[in-house]
């Protein structure tokens, strides 16, 4: 059997999605096929699975549609339900309409990675959920150190790790860390701000200050190695995203795989999500720079979680994959 698994784009987190739905539905003797267009998806006839419907949302309806007029099943994974539900403007309101209508259609599953029982209006819009698959994707929870990493740890000096990974911009919080550190002497004195990924071109005056005043940047791609060294190293991750970001987060569920405590933003839908879940966590308000030093310590001291959730949410998520994909569990 064939599956076609539709990513317009392998940046970020899409090109691990992409390896992983390939291996897990290997496993079964199923062979999958990578689509970059939503409008060959449309016209193929095997299964069609896309891995985030944000990528492009009118080009996952439209195809979704006309696969179901041929009969042919298709899924999509929706990141951003909360933004869906909530949402003012023209565009997210057609969203929920569009995601409405969608529900209603046989053949069609739209999977929220956030589950209901943490955002119940979510099964508004969408069929059914599967936790997030950076949740429970990794094998190797006792990555080796690299270059990167031990360089990290010695120029802390002694000094507690905050690490920012992957894309450095105002969506994930970016400007936060960079001022916070660069007003706060007696933040600098006890950690170390570390922002590991490429660094957005609107924010290259703060990363310059940023760096000016002590900060460890790392401007470039950050391989999967170096990634899960520095989960590793550090004493915190960093996942304070803006408002307008408030969406299910692969930082949030490699830090929970590897039982490291993180730093949200009060009030997102990440914070309800690691509660439920039983992760260390702590928040701050977003911007606000003179509660984050408790706010961290909070964060390192949170208690090592309950246990490794991960084979159960892998489990489930599996069957209501191919359940929704192949009509079997």
């Amino acid at each position: 059997m064939l599956l076609n698994l539709v990513s317009h784009s392998l940046d970020g987190h899409r090109r691990e999605y992409v390896a992983l739905m390939a291996r897990l539905f290997g496993e079964g003797g199923v062979e999958t096929r990578l689509l970059r267009r939503w409008r060959d998806a449309a016209a193929a006839s095997p299964p069609a699975f896309f891995l985030m419907v944000e990528e492009n949302f009118a080009g996952y309806a439209a195809a979704a549609l006309w696969r179901a007029v041929m009969g042919r099943r298709t899924v999509g994974l929706l990141f951003r339900g909360r933004e869906a539900l909530e949402g003012k403007s023209p565009r997210l309101r057609l969203k929920r309409w569009g995601l409405r209508l969608l529900r209603r259609v046989p053949g069609v599953t739209t999977l929220s990675i956030v589950p209901f029982r943490v955002e119940p209006g979510l099964a508004e819009i969408a069929d059914d959920w599967i936790d997030d698959p950076q949740l429970w994707d990794l094998e190797d929870l006792s990555p080796e150190p690299t270059p990167l990493s031990e360089a990290v740890r010695g120029a802390a000096a002694g000094r507690r790790l905050v690490v920012s990974l992957g894309i450095q911009n105002e969506a994930k919080g970016f400007c936060f860390l960079a001022g916070a550190w660069s007003q706060s002497p007696s933040l600098r004195a006890d950690w170390l701000f570390v922002a590991a990924g490429k660094v957005a071109s609107e924010e290259l005056p703060v990363a310059a200050e940023f760096v000016a005043n002590g900060g460890y940047l790392v401007d470039r791609f950050i391989s999967d190695a170096e990634l899960a060294s520095l989960y590793k190293a550090a004493d915190v991750i960093w996942g304070v995203y803006a408002p307008f970001y408030d969406q299910a987060s692969g930082i949030f569920g490699r830090a929970v795989q590897y039982d490291v405590p993180i730093l949200l933003r009060r009030g997102s839908a990440v914070e309800t999500h690691g509660l439920e879940l039983g992760a260390r966590l702590a928040t701050v308000e977003y911007g606000v720079t003179g509660d984050l030093a408790g706010a961290l310590e909070a964060a390192a001291a949170a208690e090592v979680s309950r246990g490794n959730r991960a084979p159960e949410m892998r489990a489930r998520s599996e069957a209501i994959l191919r359940a929704a994909l192949m009509g079997c569990s």
